[in-house]
């Protein structure tokens, strides 16, 4: 998991609370916006109080789409060979636990695939993605973050 600053959150309210809405009733929510427009901020925060585990996969290092399964894999306490979409929608079964993905612009088809099998294989699974861009994935939720205002 993400430690979160500590600095004061502020301008992002709205934000925030549509995206506690959106995991509340939907399987995958990803965060779009520009290099440093506070995605991974809003993820921590929004995933802060959540009821149930929280999973939390950095992405960042990955330059191999075969890499996201085993990382995630791993994020989930799981051996890295038990990287495939039914280990891993085994794992996340129940709805108890929020994967969050972070920084999946790098590996955006990994985790697009492997997103999309999971969900259909679980339909009470949740992912939270942050991202430059959408993932493209079916049914997917995007909360594009602009600059912060003054």
């Amino acid at each position: 998991m993400v430690t979160l600053a500590r600095t004061t959150f502020f301008g992002r309210t709205r934000e925030r609370e549509r995206l506690a809405e959106l995991l509340d009733r939907v399987p995958l929510v990803t965060l779009t916006g520009v290099g440093g427009a506070g995605k991974t901020r809003l993820a921590a925060e929004a995933v802060a109080d959540r009821a149930g585990e929280v999973c939390w996969c950095e992405l960042a290092a990955l330059r191999d789409d075969a890499a996201v399964a085993p990382a995630v894999a791993s994020a989930l306490g799981r051996d890295a060979a038990d990287g495939t979409a039914l280990a891993l929608a085994d794992a996340l079964a129940g709805g108890h636990v929020l994967l969050v993905l972070d920084n999946c612009e790098q590996v955006i088809e990994g985790v697009a695939e492997l997103v999309d099998e999971v969900i259909h294989a679980v339909p009470d699974a949740r992912v939270l993605a942050t991202s430059r861009e959408p993932l493209g994935v079916e049914g997917e939720q995007v909360v594009a973050l602009g600059p912060l205002g003054p």
